[in-house]
């Protein structure tokens, strides 16, 4: 408990421009607003990001947010794009994904 309260207080503005960004991206994923994707896979994977956003989201607002949470996140992530990989989606699909993986990456650094 007492990390989550560390990170708020040392990283004040990342904290918000995280969530600021997050509540973005969710807004604008919002069903509504995005058109379905004809394929299965991506329509999948691009689910599984925004569930990971949301609970990023979530977490952040609730304080729960440590070091830990973003190591765990990141394992999440590197093991969806090993499953992706596995069904030998286009390369520029896996591109997007190890792009995604890197900008989560470059965060859990600079916290």
């Amino acid at each position: 408990m007492m990390m989550n309260h560390v990170y708020k207080e040392r990283f004040p503005k990342a904290t918000a421009q995280m969530e600021e960004r997050l509540a973005e991206l969710l807004a604008s994923s919002a069903p509504d607003k995005v058109r379905p994707l004809a394929d299965g896979v991506l329509s999948f994977i691009y689910h599984q990001l925004i569930e990971l956003s949301r609970d990023c989201l979530d977490k952040s607002r609730e304080d729960l947010i440590t070091s830990r949470y973003f190591y765990e996140l990141q394992e999440s992530l590197e093991k969806l794009l090993q499953d992706v990989s596995l069904t030998n989606l286009s390369s520029l699909s896996h591109r997007t994904l190890q792009f995604c993986l890197m900008r989560v990456e470059e965060h859990s650094e600079h916290t």
